[in-house]
């Protein structure tokens, strides 16, 4: 097969699906050579048809839109079937993504309907105050500099003369969360089972290569899953995305940690799902799983135990700052009010000192939505290498150079003496 031939375009009419894994969507779509269809369970999924350009890629064994293509999406509706039995139709509705801290941030929704046009449209006010609010800050802040030109060149050395300096204008800051442009698309959202799509154009045509077969399944089982960052370790955080039993450490350390709900899927659906592109993908993995990041949790209480003690931690904020001496160093300090929120560096994570709460290396951590029910999975135990000197490593090279001494010296007078 040639180069040309491998990269040859072909229109087809594809499904492109847009689904939630770990506080992101991820896109993809089916070809049309894909019957199968395999999507998550008891969630909103976005999905859309449409005729592109696509074109086969062998080095990744995959199928790529052409996205510099003029691209027909379909208008209709997809009628939605299972064992021959209508059971729903699906139309276009508006949707939007919001990402509550941000488009940096690691938690993103789905918002559909009139909720998504009202979050779009309270992002857009705030977001033009925030422009006027800067315009305003810029000018401020140019006359604040005449006024310190000014004091310059009719003071020329401010510091002795011990002049009180103007206090500079507070730069404004900018939204905290980020809303994307409502669009138009369909919303599925199924139980688990086999279902059959097909999409009817506005004049009740069924396009063809639109039926489908849809595999909606769900997760095995759930859990916690955790972020540890150690305090002398900031930058390389750790991620348990399967439920640990144990975390082990060395020595005493202040650990900052973090929860997230993990799901456990089958890997061949699973894969299937997510490259639904790629032509072999998932293969040898019908008997296999594996977890995956679900997305935050709303902890309520979180509890350390130790020899029949309890301690509740709280969540709080912190700020990593850079110290500026020659070291480049930094350190993690408490958010008290608004005015230490400075800091772009911080994250929110329960606080554990091994230290203040560590009798016999064992502590485990529990989550709790109330007082007496615990979140399944959420136990955890943290436990310290017990530290042993290592002094009598250096008995067995001791002994070893001994017996080498002894050797050449006997050796030595046997030479002298013949």
């Amino acid at each position: 097969m040639s180069y040309a031939n491998v990269l040859e375009k072909e229109r087809q009419a594809i499904y492109k699906i847009s689904f939630w894994q770990g506080g992101k969507f991820i896109d993809t779509f089916t070809p049309s050579l894909v019957n199968n269809i395999y999507l998550l369970a008891n969630q909103n999924i976005v999905l859309n048809f449409l005729e592109a350009n696509i074109h086969f890629w062998p080095i990744t064994n995959e199928y790529v839109v052409d996205d510099t293509d003029d691209k027909k999406i379909f208008s209709g509706e997809m009628v939605i079937t299972q064992d021959d039995i209508e059971i729903g139709v699906l139309n276009k509705r508006f949707y939007s993504y919001y990402y509550p801290k941000g488009v940096d941030g690691e938690i993103v929704k789905l918002l559909c309907d009139e909720e998504a046009n009202d979050y779009y449209k309270k992002y857009i006010l705030m977001k033009e105050v925030f422009q006027e609010s800067q315009m305003n800050y810029e000018i401020a802040k140019n006359n604040w500099f005449k006024i310190i030109d000014n004091l310059l060149k009719e003071n020329k050395d401010i510091i002795k003369e011990d002049i009180e300096l103007p206090e500079p204008p507070n730069e404004p800051a900018p939204p905290g969360f980020y809303v994307s442009k409502p669009e138009e698309s369909y919303i599925i959202n199924l139980k688990p089972g086999n279902y059959q799509i097909e999409f009817i154009d506005n004049n009740g045509k069924k396009i063809p290569g639109s039926k489908k077969n849809l595999i909606v399944f769900k997760e095995k089982q759930v859990g916690i899953g955790y972020e540890i960052i150690s305090e002398n370790k900031w930058t390389k955080p750790i991620r348990a995305v399967s439920p640990p039993e144990t975390i082990y450490i060395s020595g005493d350390q202040t650990l900052y940690l973090d929860f997230f709900q993990t799901q456990e899927y089958n890997s061949y659906y699973y894969e299937k799902m997510a490259e639904a592109n790629k032509a072999l993908t998932g293969l040898g993995l019908k008997k296999s799983y594996h977890w995956i990041n679900a997305g935050n949790i709303e902890v309520v209480k979180v509890f350390l135990e130790n020899n029949n003690k309890i301690q509740q931690v709280y969540k709080k904020t912190y700020f990593v700052k850079q110290t500026p001496d020659n070291n480049l160093g930094y350190e993690i300090i408490e958010a008290i009010d608004k005015k230490t929120i400075k800091y772009r560096s911080n994250f929110q994570a329960f606080k554990i000192k091994t230290e203040d709460f560590f009798s016999d290396y064992k502590v485990r951590v529990r989550l709790k939505e109330n007082e007496n029910k615990i979140i399944p999975g959420s136990i955890v135990y943290i436990r310290k290498i017990k530290q042993i000197s290592g002094w009598f490593l250096y008995l067995v090279p001791f002994f070893v150079f001994t017996i080498m001494g002894g050797v050449f010296l006997w050796r030595f007078k046997i030479k002298r003496y013949k």
